[in-house]
């Protein structure tokens, strides 16, 4: 997802480093909207964020259970466990204030077992 406002790039690489990962890949403005949309879920009443972007959408809410992906076309429905929110959004504030490139791995459930989030790397 391109634009103006930043990237950000959600994909499935079934070869990163040898294995298979789910890529979530974003400039420092694309970092600042995923991190406010898991804010916003977080806030939210049902636990749930959207997040529309150029022509894509993000599709976030908050689970008691597995921290999971789904990708489509051009949606992604992101299922975070409580637990991995708050690491997720540790770990953003971390790439945030980092002035070069970075990345930092989240275990999750499913369709893989790692998530990549990368600043400034792949996207």
């Amino acid at each position: 997802m391109n634009s103006a406002m930043g990237q950000i790039n959600f994909d499935l690489v079934e070869d990163f480093k040898g294995e298979a990962v789910i890529l979530l890949a974003f400039d420092t403005n694309g970092l600042s909207l995923i991190r406010n949309t898991l804010i916003q879920a977080k806030e939210d009443d049902a636990h749930t964020a959207k997040l529309t972007y150029s022509d894509n959408s993000l599709y976030v809410s908050l689970t008691e259970q597995k921290t999971e992906f789904s990708l489509y076309n051009k949606m992604v429905s992101w299922k975070l466990s409580w637990t991995r929110h708050t690491e997720v959004l540790e770990k953003l504030n971390t790439l945030y204030d980092s002035p070069e490139p970075c990345h930092h791995y989240v275990d999750i459930d499913g369709p893989v077992n790692t998530l990549v989030l990368s600043k400034d790397e792949y996207c």
